[in-house]
Parts: C-alpha cells; structure tokens; sequence
C-alpha cells in the first residue's frame, strides 16, 4: 500500500513539474520579424541622432578654434600693415606706395623707404634699355635691395650687384631693364630703398609678406587681401601709387559649405606724401 502511494506521488508530482516547467517555456515568446524590423529602425534612428549631434558639436568647436586663430592673425597682421604703412614714403619723392588692384583675387601691397634718407646723384645717362646706372656714391646701397630712381618719372628697381670704384662713380647693376627715361643728370636723383610686399600666395594659401628677398608666410588662414586708394578728402581713387589714405582690409574664411563665412578687418591709414 505505501508502494503504491509512493508511486502515485511521484508520478503527480513529476506531471506537475513538467506542466510548470512547459509553462515556462511557453511564456518566454520570441520576436517576429516585424518587431525585429521596428527595433532595428528605432536603434538606427537612435544611432543617426547621436551621430549628427557629435559631428555637430564637433564642427562647432573646430569652427570657433579656427575663428580664434584667425583673429590672431588678423590682429598680428594688422599691426605689420600698419607700421609699414605709415614708414613708406620717408626719405624719397612721392608716397613709396605701389600695388595692384584686382576684381577676381587678392590684391597685392609693395611699399618703399629710405629709412637712412641717403641720395645720390646720377653720373651718366640711363635709358630704356639699360641695366644699370652710374652713381656718385654708392654707400647705403644694398646688394639684397632696391634703387629709387627719380626725375620726371620715379621707378624702383630691385639691385643685382653693385660695383665700386675708388676713383668714382659707382655702378649699380639691376635685375631686370630701367624700361623707364631716359634720365639724365640733371636733375636725377637715386635712393637706397627698401622694398616690403604684401600678398597672398598662389592657390589662396596663406599671406605672405616679403622684406628686399626675403619672403616669410605670416598667416596659414588669412587668404583675402583688398586694397581701397584714397585722395586726401577720402574719396576712392584707381591707382594705389596717387593714394594718401589706403585702406586695407585682411581676412579668410571659416566654417564649411553653407556655413562658411568670411571674417575679415580694416585698416586705414594716411600715407606719407614725399621727403
């Protein structure tokens, strides 16, 4: 009889085990196809959001960076522009300001100064065709530099090689032809000169600034140079060498595509107008 109780027990007791361990099974429901589809959009979309979001705060923080050191260039720019501005001019005819103006790129900036004020005299005629000149005296004269030549007309020419004769005169010997005069002797007069240049580098890539043969690239960013000639009353004229206020406005671009914009500053400053 306790046999048989024990049977009966067990087997209740394994039939209910089994009915329960079924039910759990059949409670744990898989996912359709259609859940799975709805799951995979929403991660994805998910996913899209944050991405944008980083890439956003990611080109808005790049943006300002190159913003910040734009405006240092600019700032730094500025204050080379300036001093070498209000320094052309001195001790020489006319203002020692030259450029060229353009509507489809930059424009180019050259200034000149006798900062030690020599001159000399011409000693023979100089014409179109020639490359060199005869001086009185060439000291001050520098073979990395430039010549002022003034009568009628006032050219700058860069010098090659300069040669000295004890006995008088000197010789200064040009890079390229006097392509100007004749000048005779007159009333000719020759001016050690230092030449300063402006202008952007070929394919907008960057600022450069050259002082006599030495050429230093003084801004990566900065890819946009204008310059507006001035009479003295302030009006706007078309040649740079008549001007005695010039302003200059310097600045690039920052930001991509639609949001790329130009940031840029002016300068303006009254030229020195001869000795």
């Amino acid at each position: 009889m306790a046999d048989y109780r024990q049977k009966a027990f067990d087997y209740a007791f394994n039939h209910y085990r089994k009915a329960i361990t079924m039910k759990c099974l059949k409670s744990v429901n898989g996912l359709t196809l259609v859940e799975l589809m709805i799951s995979l959009v929403i991660g994805s979309l998910v996913m899209s959001a944050a991405y944008k979001s980083q890439r956003y705060i990611s080109l808005s923080a790049s943006r300002e960076n190159d913003k910040a050191i734009l405006q240092r260039d600019i700032l730094t720019v500025k204050e080379f522009l300036e001093k070498d501005m209000r320094m052309t001019g001195i001790g020489i005819p006319g203002n020692g300001v030259i450029g060229s103006l353009s509507d489809t790129s930059s424009d180019i900036l050259v200034t000149f100064i006798n900062k030690h004020q020599i001159k000399t005299r011409l000693k023979s005629k100089a014409n179109i065709s020639d490359r060199k000149i005869l001086i009185e005296n060439c000291q001050g004269f520098n073979v990395n530099g430039w010549v002022c030549i003034s009568s009628i007309d006032t050219i700058f020419r860069e010098i090659d090689r300069i040669g000295i004769n004890l006995n008088g005169p000197d010789t200064v010997y040009f890079v390229d032809l006097i392509a100007a005069g004749p000048f005779d002797t007159t009333n000719t007069w020759a001016f050690p000169v230092d030449r300063t240049a402006y202008f952007i580098k070929d394919g907008g890539s960057g600022l450069i600034r050259r002082h006599n043969r030495i050429e230093v690239k003084i801004s990566d960013c900065i890819d946009t140079l204008n310059l507006v000639p001035k009479n003295i009353s302030g009006n706007q004229i078309n040649s740079v060498s008549d001007a005695r206020v010039l302003m200059v406005t310097i600045g690039g671009y920052v930001g991509l595509e639609d949001n790329r914009v130009l940031l840029s500053e002016n300068t303006e400053v009254l030229i020195r107008n001869g000795i």
